[in-house]
């Protein structure tokens, strides 16, 4: 999958940053809103590894944004708020 290909590419590079931007401008762009979801949780995942709390919380946010049942993303923003 071209995803994983990308983050191999990423974890061997730390480029980190540079992918979650084209994670969250795919998020941006697509009107799929499966597709969407997919990106902005990704994108959320990476800036989590990152130590980077309020951005993690903005893509698990937009993830809400798309539908606001969605646990997965509930969970996880749960879990950014208990840990700091």
């Amino acid at each position: 999958e071209t995803r994983a290909e990308l983050e191999n590419v990423a974890s061997q590079s730390n480029s980190w940053k540079e992918l979650v931007a084209v994670y969250e401008k795919v998020g941006e762009a697509t009107s799929d809103e499966a597709l969407a979801r997919t990106y902005w949780f990704r994108a959320a995942y990476v800036y989590e590894q990152l130590q980077d709390i309020d951005q993690a919380a903005k893509g698990y946010n937009k993830v809400l944004a798309l539908d606001p049942s969605d646990t997965d993303a509930m969970a996880a923003l749960e879990a950014l708020f208990v840990r700091t």
